[in-house]
C-alpha cells in the first residue's frame, strides 16, 4: 500500500463526515482584513443601514448575555451559539 492509497481509502475513521474538520465542513474564521477604506464609505454614504445593523448586533449581544432567567455561565455559553454567530457574520459581511 503507497502513502497515496493510505489518504485516499475511505475506511479511515478520520474520513468520515463526523470528523472533518471545521473548516472542510465550511466553517469560515473572521480572519478577514477590515477594508478602512471601505467602512469610512458606509459611515459617509450609508450611515443609517450601518447604525441599524451595529444596533441590531448590540442588541443581539446584550439580550443573549443579559437574561436574567439563565445562570451566568449559560449565557456565556450562548453567546457562543449559531444565532449569536449568524448576527456576527451578517454584520462582519455587511462592514467587509
Amino acid at each position: 500500500m503507497t502513502s497515496n492509497d493510505w489518504w485516499n481509502n475511505s475506511t479511515q475513521p478520520f474520513n468520515t463526515p463526523q470528523a472533518r474538520s471545521l473548516l472542510s465542513s465550511g466553517w469560515r474564521s473572521l480572519n478577514r482584513q477590515l477594508d478602512v477604506g471601505f467602512l469610512w464609505q458606509l459611515v459617509w454614504n450609508d450611515s443609517s443601514e450601518l447604525s441599524r445593523k451595529t444596533a441590531d448586533l448590540l442588541s443581539e449581544v446584550a439580550i443573549t448575555l443579559g437574561r436574567k432567567e439563565y445562570e451566568w455561565w449559560a449565557n456565556l455559553l450562548s453567546f457562543f451559539s449559531d444565532n449569536t454567530r449568524y448576527k456576527l457574520d451578517e454584520y462582519w459581511n455587511y462592514i467587509n
